[in-house]
């Protein structure tokens, strides 16, 4: 019984670390989520309930760092505007494009976005910062779920 909780604790934790650098699963949660299936399966003890606990703190911790980082770093370089047409592009690339239509919608709609309110070199500009913000965010995603 706990070689199949670990192997399928293992299965949840890597598709959730995967998750972390891919927009359409929600990986923070998948590893926390791994951590409680993995405690409840061995029996709530003291260190599994501590574990857990501190599992959480650290993917809350992520998932607010996942937000401020890029709406930190977009606020000075591209605008709401172009963010949610961005994110109306990812929504249109995720049904027409099958698995990477998502960031690529998104990244034309932020591009297009901004080249209708400017130049084409300002938009590219605005387009490269978002993406390395975005990007930053996933990164820090990444280590704090690789930590959990």
């Amino acid at each position: 019984m706990v070689v199949a909780a670990t192997v399928v604790t293992a299965l949840i934790i890597a598709v959730g670390l995967l998750g972390t650098l891919v927009p359409a699963l929600p990986g923070s949660i998948l590893v926390l989520l791994g951590v409680i299936v993995f405690g409840a399966v061995t029996g709530w003890d003291a260190w599994a309930i501590g574990i857990t606990g501190v599992a959480a703190l650290v993917t809350t911790a992520s998932m607010v760092l996942g937000v401020r980082i890029p709406a930190k770093a977009t606020g000075a370089t591209a605008s709401k505007r172009s963010l949610h047409v961005g994110i109306l592009g990812g929504v249109v690339g995720f049904f027409v494009i099958p698995v990477v239509g998502l960031p690529v919608g998104w990244i034309t709609g932020v591009f297009l976005s901004e080249a209708a309110a400017s130049d084409s070199a300002t938009a590219r500009r605005s387009t490269l910062a978002v993406l390395r913000s975005f990007g930053a965010a996933a990164l820090v995603q990444f280590g704090l779920a690789l930590s959990v």
